[in-house]
């Protein structure tokens, strides 16, 4: 923790030193943004409007102060989003920048869906889509074609609200916009699910996953898993419900998403309740009641409405706000109304229970039995989950802190070495690579380590984002991956890690002796089976020469005995090399 605050302290200092331009402190702020990186986009935006205001860069501010707004917005502050919003919006008009004006008034329509006005929503996204259309934006067209949709969804409109999400999917697609088609493909599958067509909900929601992972955006992430957790709870499959929505919980929380938790807390409570564990559905819903009491304030609200007053200071608005205090103050007492009654019913029927139980005490005895009998298990699981997580802590803090002083002192070597020879800046770089490899190497084994349950869709993302990176760092390699989940399937922590390592090997050892254009990586499941085929095209090698002298061969061999499964390895000079591996999930 002390090592990362030390090198998020010293980007200050490097931007202070470097003084680089007002637009390129405001872009970086952006790259920060959609990455979720939500506190240094904070950071650098308002570094940004600081040196644009410096500097009369009007332009340069417009966009510093849209992008903090976008900020609070993401981390449920919406009174702070809309004032920075509106004073982005000022400017706008003043420099009659019309494309500013358009993206600023598309998200204040955001705020007005968040708080139900639904009609002030669709007036700012009409007044967007219209200066679009005039600047031939076709982005910008898309995303208001997707946010009307989002309104039309609210209002159950469901045809409307296709028609909208699959006219923005267009033309995202058109323009190749991958979190514009990801969210679509999850604007698709909810409507899907309000018509009862909930396989083509489950194919969309998985889609929009995929993609999301790939482009690492955490918050579209968390609204997948919440919507997929929803899905699963409609189709009464209890136990995919809870996971889901756990890891969108989990999710939302560390990029302070809190209208995701509200929506996933709504429905983790109702699958509790399903499987009769209501001491489970009482604690979800606590957290429902707490998360809604900051989500929906009332002090906020009378802040919110403030501000739109102050801008438009026309009277009707003020009435207006009144009508929606005195809304969010109903809609408060009618969830606790909601929340006690369904506590109570929860009380009433743990009664009938404990009731029935007394008259039936021989068969209470036997379930006490297997109950403690179960405990105990549950409590060694817990003790070894435990020491998992105390090895992960041990690693992270010690080897992990070490290894990022190390990268942050071969960085700050590299930028103070321009004098020396090559041989030294070489090194330099080798040593650099090398602490960089080692980070993310220890990274997946935390996340091994770290885990109290794997399913194969967290190696499908793990396997995912690894190709990513893959792919960035071998830009001459084309990746074909396709990995279909019949059955998402529970694996422990070593058939988790194992099946990732093997994937690993065979993907670096391509790289270093390949010679390849083309890898192709599926995955296909057989009954209880897995089957990994991994093929490319390189230049392949002699089997017999090398099986014997290759550390990674025999390092591959080894894990999947371990995992008792089949490998069948095919190559030979120019040929290519072809790896199937086989092994049982249960």
């Amino acid at each position: 923790m002390f090592i990362g605050y030390c090198n998020y302290a010293n980007a200050k200092d490097i931007v202070q030193q470097d003084a680089p331009s007002t637009q390129k402190t405001v872009e970086i702020g952006l790259n920060y943004y959609k990455k979720s990186e939500l506190d240094k986009a904070l950071h650098y935006l308002n570094l940004g409007k600081e040196q644009a205001t410096t500097q009369k860069d009007t332009a340069s501010l417009i966009k510093a102060l849209n992008g903090i707004g976008k900020v609070h917005s993401d981390k449920a502050d919406n009174p702070t989003a809309l004032s920075y919003y509106l004073k982005a919006l000022s400017l706008a008009e003043k420099t009659k920048n019309e494309m500013a004006i358009a993206h600023i008034e598309k998200n204040i329509g955001v705020l007005y869906i968040t708080w139900k006005n639904f009609d002030k929503a669709l007036q700012h996204y009409e007044t967007a889509q219209q200066i679009a259309v005039k600047l031939g934006d076709d982005k910008l067209i898309a995303d208001c074609y997707n946010n009307k949709g989002t309104v039309y969804e609210q209002q159950k409109k469901y045809q409307k609200a296709l028609e909208a999400y699959g006219k923005a999917l267009a033309f995202y697609e058109k323009n190749k916009s991958m979190p514009g088609v990801a969210m679509s493909y999850s604007n698709l599958a909810i409507i899907y699910k309000e018509l009862k067509n909930y396989q083509k909900a489950i194919d969309y929601n998985f889609k929009a996953l995929d993609i999301m992972v790939i482009i690492n955006d955490k918050w579209m992430q968390a609204a997948t898993l919440n919507n997929i957790g929803n899905l699963y709870c409609s189709m009464k499959n209890y136990k995919q419900a809870l996971y889901y929505g756990e890891k969108s919980v989990k999710l939302a929380q560390t990029i302070n998403a809190k209208e995701i938790e509200v929506n996933s807390y709504e429905f983790l409570s109702e699958a509790a309740a399903a499987i009769n564990n209501h001491q489970l559905a009482y604690h979800y819903m606590q957290k429902l009641y707490k998360v809604n009491q900051d989500f929906i304030n009332t002090e906020k609200t009378h802040q919110f409405s403030e501000l739109e007053v102050k801008y438009k200071t026309e009277k009707k608005e003020k009435e207006l706000t009144a009508a929606k205090l005195k809304l969010s103050q109903e809609e408060i007492k009618s969830k606790q109304k909601s929340m006690w009654l369904v506590l109570l019913c929860s009380v009433v029927l743990l009664g009938i229970i404990l009731f029935s139980n007394l008259r039936a005490k021989t068969k209470l005895k036997q379930e006490q039995l297997a109950l403690e009998n179960k405990l105990l298990g549950e409590q060694a699981n817990a003790k070894v989950q435990e020491q998992r997580l105390e090895i992960s802590r041990e690693l992270h803090d010690s080897l992990g802190s070490q290894l990022t002083f190390i990268s942050a002192v071969l960085d700050g070597l590299k930028k103070s070495t321009t004098h020396l020879d090559d041989m030294v800046n070489n090194k330099i770089n080798t040593l650099s690579d090398f602490s960089e490899n080692a980070i993310n190497e220890l990274k997946n084994t935390i996340w091994a380590l770290n885990s109290k349950e794997l399913y194969l869709n967290d190696l499908k993302l793990k396997i995912l984002n690894f190709i990513n990176n893959a792919s960035e760092a071998k830009e001459d390699i084309q990746f074909n991956f396709d990995f279909d989940i019949a059955h998402n399937f529970r694996l422990n922590s070593k058939q988790a890690v194992n099946l990732f390592r093997v994937f690993q090997e065979i993907v670096n050892n391509t790289f270093k002796y390949a010679q390849a254009k083309n890898i192709l990586a599926s995955f296909t499941q057989q009954d209880n089976k897995l089957i990994m085929q991994i093929a490319d095209d390189g230049i392949g090698f002699n089997l017999e020469e090398q099986q014997n002298k290759s550390y990674g061969i025999s390092n591959i061999k080894k894990r999947i005995i371990e995992l008792n499964g089949k490998l069948v390895l095919e190559t030979a000079p120019n040929k290519g090399t072809r790896y199937k591996i086989e092994i049982n999930l249960i």
